[in-house]
């Protein structure tokens, strides 16, 4: 007999609510120029030593733009953030391997590494990004 999936519901709309509401309370962007793999165990330490600092750069604040979540299929649900730009370099750029969402206060939220860096240097176009978070509750069964 073939592995099964097993999906639930059961809360998972809470959970995503709840992860809204934490990501409403403060969440930054922020982007990282240093080849770095993210890992469970990581903190925000990890990821500022190697902070973009591309001329136009800014943190970014997330908060409090995370739209509700909506049901992507049985046991998968997903809250956008607003769609955040940076602009062009006019000096300095950089190569950009990822990005870190902090809580604001000093937490690291979650980090992601792009599938390919993006080389964000003078004259390149705006970068626009919208961040994905999901929730899900899914189980395979041998």
């Amino acid at each position: 007999m073939p592995n099964q999936i097993v999906v639930s519901n059961f809360l998972l709309l809470d959970r995503a609510n709840s992860a809204r509401v934490k990501l409403n309370s403060g969440s930054r962007l922020r982007l990282y120029k240093s080849l770095i793999t993210p890992s469970p165990g990581d903190t925000l330490a990890v990821y500022t030593p190697s902070e973009c600092n591309f001329d136009t750069y800014s943190i970014q604040h997330l908060d409090p733009n995370w739209q509700a979540p909506l049901l992507i299929t049985p046991g998968e649900y997903q809250t956008l953030s607003a769609v955040l730009s940076y602009n062009s370099p006019t000096v300095t750029g950089n190569t950009i391997y990822g990005l870190f969402v902090d809580d604001g206060s000093g937490g690291l939220l979650f980090a992601m590494l792009f599938d390919s860096p993006i080389n964000f240097t003078v004259g390149a176009p705006a970068l626009s990004i919208q961040i994905g978070y999901q929730v899900w509750a899914k189980a395979i069964i041998p």
